[in-house]
């Protein structure tokens, strides 16, 4: 169930027709620890076809790892097809200096300063991809010590999905007017639904999310060109037995989510639109 973050200060709470779309691919990226071997990294990757970016951290279609032992290093990138390109785009050492004599006095009574050598304490790598074509994949790479022997080796999967060169909807209407002249809220709860499609993509489903009593959503199917009806309030309350708290939203909102299938590709995705209403109770 997608997690939608209302700004309660915005007073002219919209209908907010940001067409998000989400991409059907497996379960969002995992974070492995391996605390035996003081290493962490994203262990899932995700890559569009064709993709070129100057600086890749933190995205997608990079990797973070994460090493806690003095000295250790990534290497041996290695990527299980020639149609993926796998890299070592960044590494960040911390640095710090060890006392290894205090300061003293020779035997001659001179001063003698104490000695400090430079050390390292952990660090962090980004390992980025590039996809020459669909399919799924896999990176292995050497964590390796800082006298040169091998620590331990590591595989990171790697989906990639085709990029979207044009829109997959090309018209939603609600009401007999297109779904974005209703800013920033419609007072207008019920009316017909059409959406029509981009040649080249399939509409599977529209499913309208509605606010239920108890907080939870309230997903419902309907047929294109029907009618459907807005959330006019967005009221519940939640009782514990250590609180109590009370919610009633200013601009309910229903949520319209459109699937739809790449002829193509065989891809399936959805978009989502917005409908506000105004609560008057």
């Amino acid at each position: 169930m997608r997690t939608r973050i209302r700004i309660q200060s915005m007073l002219i709470a919209v209908l907010a027709l940001v067409a998000v779309i989400t991409m059907s691919q497996p379960a969002a990226a995992d974070y492995t620890q391996d605390q035996e071997n003081g290493v962490s990294y994203d262990d899932t990757m995700y890559c569009t076809v064709g993709r070129c970016q100057k600086y890749a951290y933190g995205g997608d279609d990079t990797s973070y790892i994460y090493m806690t032992n003095d000295g250790d290093s990534i290497q041996n990138v290695k990527a299980s097809s020639p149609n993926l390109i796998a890299k070592v785009v960044s590494r960040y050492y911390r640095k710090y200096k060890e006392c290894v004599s205090d300061d003293t006095y020779d035997e001659q009574g001179n001063y003698v300063p104490a000695k400090y050598e430079i050390r390292t304490d952990y660090g962090s790598t980004y390992i980025a991809c590039y996809a020459k074509k669909k399919g799924s994949y896999k990176v292995t790479f050497d964590v390796v010590k800082a006298d040169g022997t091998l620590r331990c080796t590591k595989t990171i999967k790697v989906y990639t999905t085709y990029p979207v060169t044009k829109s997959p909807i090309k018209k939603v209407t609600y009401a007999g007017k297109d779904i974005y002249s209703y800013y920033p809220y419609t007072k207008v709860t019920s009316g017909k639904l059409s959406v029509t499609m981009n040649k080249g993509y399939k509409l599977k489903k529209i499913e309208i999310l509605t606010p239920g009593k108890d907080g939870k959503t309230v997903t419902k199917a309907v047929k294109n060109n029907k009618t459907i009806k807005l959330a006019k309030t967005e009221k519940y309350t939640a009782d514990n037995y250590s609180s109590k708290s009370e919610y009633n939203s200013l601009f309910p909102c229903t949520d319209i989510r459109i699937t739809y299938t790449d002829k193509k590709t065989g891809e399936e995705a959805s978009y989502y639109y917005y409908l506000y209403t105004l609560n008057r109770k």
